[in-house]
C-alpha cells in the first residue's frame, strides 16, 4: 500500500485500545524468540486489515521518544 501512495505512520494506542494487548503479547513472543532477556528493545510491527500482526524488525534501544530519558 505504501507504493500506492498510502502513508505508513506510527500510531500510539491508549491503554484501553483492543489491539494493545495483542501487540504486547506479540512483542513478548518476539523477545523470547530472539533470546532477549534484559534491556530495552524497540519492536516494529504492522497490523493488517485482517488484524494479523506482522513483525518488521527489532532494535536494541527504546522507542525513539524515550531515548532522551535514557541519557
Amino acid at each position: 500500500s505504501f507504493v500506492s501512495g498510502k502513508n505508513h505512520g506510527s500510531l500510539m494506542l491508549n491503554g484501553h485500545h483492543p489491539l494493545r494487548e495483542s501487540i504486547h503479547s506479540f512483542a513478548r513472543e518476539a523477545n523470547n524468540a530472539l533470546g532477549l532477556t534484559n534491556g530495552c528493545v524497540h519492536i516494529e510491527v504492522f497490523v493488517t486489515r485482517e488484524q494479523e500482526i506482522v513483525f518488521l524488525e527489532a532494535g536494541p534501544r527504546p522507542a525513539g521518544s524515550f531515548v532522551p530519558f535514557v541519557y
